[in-house]
């Protein structure tokens, strides 16, 4: 296999080392932290199964936002001529069965599940080699998109796995690559896994059992290495800056939390079922205005003050979209680079960030800004607004906490005091995180994390 890359560029000992495991296994996971440097070994491996007549044909499936890096790697880091070896599969969909197929191609998820039938054809004709990144993506095994990969796997010659947080759904996410790359081996269908790692009471989840089988079968497909073993990075503190209410703000959260429901002089604010009523009662923590509540949010006044106390580059997520435009608009001083799901320009405002000495801040959707973007610029990061989403929350995070950062890094997650933010959210990241960091076998010291002693009152 031809490893040559272009200058400067080198594999660490450990991607060498990676590249010898995957060469010699054809079903097989990377799960090594974001930062760690899972992509070059992979897009390698790629090009050394097609020049070596192993695979006809490599497909790289990734997230939208990520598709130009990868095509990157393979235009400006490996020695190869891209433009006849790789095709980046992405035009309407009218035009796409037009499209002729390169060696290796490149494409989302959205457009392999749209196009599906073609990809299963390609694979009973001829070798193919899958690579999924950011496997959490099939983190639901009944989701039409895991069904689709999996079944499309299981035609594959070869099938490999990236991702930096595998485990961050519970158990559901072990299930998914366990069915991917050892069907049949140690269970026979979710049921099956289910019986024998889950345990419910009135339908609710409410333990697993069994963990350490499930962290060995794991552990028998699998590499990870944390991006500290790797590389020197500085250290980030976490901070839980808690913030007072509005006293008419927490007169209405206790009402709307007694009654599920808000009367206003114009409209009513309800939550139908579980899931709204957390909606709900977060908008009324972190932006009652959206909702158009007589009151406000103190984090309003609060990020202007942190924001006047930083000299650099900062990083704020929110959740909700009204929150981020009026974040914009408040913080319109520091020139703030934008990223949430209604921007269409997300390569200029990561550039923009990145380059424009007068912008000083970005504001972004975790999720919209997080696989893939480079935010090393900045050392402080703020979480206005967050889910119960661990890995949106690990992976912005993670945006800074990279190869490249410079600066010891502080993430301030905001918390109205005695709101679910406290109470619940922030607690259910811990236990998430830990949860996780205990089945993949972390090395405890090199995990950075928030704790329960940063949460409490």
């Amino acid at each position: 296999m031809n490893l040559a890359l272009q200058a400067p560029f080198k594999l660490f000992k450990e991607q060498r080392e990676d590249l010898v495991v995957l060469a010699n296994n054809s079903h097989w996971a990377n799960f090594s932290e974001m930062g760690a440097g899972k992509t070059l070994p992979s897009a390698l491996l790629s090009k050394g199964v097609i020049e070596d007549g192993h695979c006809d044909y490599a497909i790289i499936v990734t997230p939208k936002i990520v598709v130009s890096d990868w095509y990157e790697v393979f235009t400006d880091m490996i020695v190869c001529d891209a433009k006849e070896l790789v095709r980046v599969y992405r035009a309407p969909r009218r035009v796409r069965k037009f499209m002729s197929l390169k060696p290796i191609i490149i494409v989302t998820y959205e457009t392999i599940a749209d196009d599906i039938d073609r990809f299963y054809k390609l694979a009973l004709d001829h070798k193919v080699m899958i690579t999924i990144d950011e496997a959490h993506y099939l983190k639901n095994h009944s989701s039409q998109r895991t069904k689709k990969l999996t079944k499309l796997s299981r035609l594959c010659t070869r099938v490999y796995l990236l991702t930096g947080s595998p485990i961050t759904n519970g158990l559901k996410n072990a299930y998914s690559y366990i069915n991917i790359l050892r069907p049949g081996k140690y269970y026979n269908s979710f049921d099956h896994f289910k019986r024998a790692h889950m345990r419910f009471k009135k339908r609710m989840l409410i333990m697993y059992i069994g963990t350490q089988k499930v962290s060995d079968i794991l552990d028998g497909f699998s590499m990870r290495h944390m991006k500290r073993d790797m590389h020197d990075l500085p250290e980030v503190t976490f901070k839980v800056r808690k913030i007072e209410w509005d006293p008419t703000q927490l007169k209405l959260y206790k009402i709307f939390l007694r009654d599920s429901i808000l009367e206003l002089d114009t409209k009513f604010i309800e939550g139908m079922n579980a899931g709204a009523l957390l909606v709900r009662a977060h908008q009324i923590i972190t932006n009652p205005m959206q909702l158009d509540l007589p009151c406000d949010s103190l984090k309003f006044k609060q990020i202007s003050l942190d924001m006047e106390g930083i000299s650099g580059k900062v990083v704020i997520y929110a959740h909700y979209r009204h929150t981020i435009k009026r974040l914009k608009e408040q913080l319109k001083e520091y020139n703030p680079a934008v990223i949430f799901g209604g921007i269409s320009d997300v390569d200029a405002q990561k550039e923009k960030f990145k380059h424009d000495d007068s912008c000083r801040l970005m504001i972004a959707h975790p999720q919209s800004a997080g696989v893939g973007t480079n935010f090393s610029v900045s050392s402080h990061v703020f979480f206005f607004e967050y889910s119960y989403d661990l890995d949106s929350f690990d992976q912005a995070i993670s945006r800074l906490d990279r190869p490249g950062q410079k600066n010891p890094v502080t993430v301030i997650a905001y918390a109205v005091r005695g709101s679910v933010e406290i109470n619940k959210m922030l607690p259910k990241l811990v236990e998430k995180k830990d949860f996780s960091v205990n089945l993949l076998k972390d090395k405890k010291e090199l995990v950075r994390f928030l704790e329960v002693t940063d949460i409490k009152e």
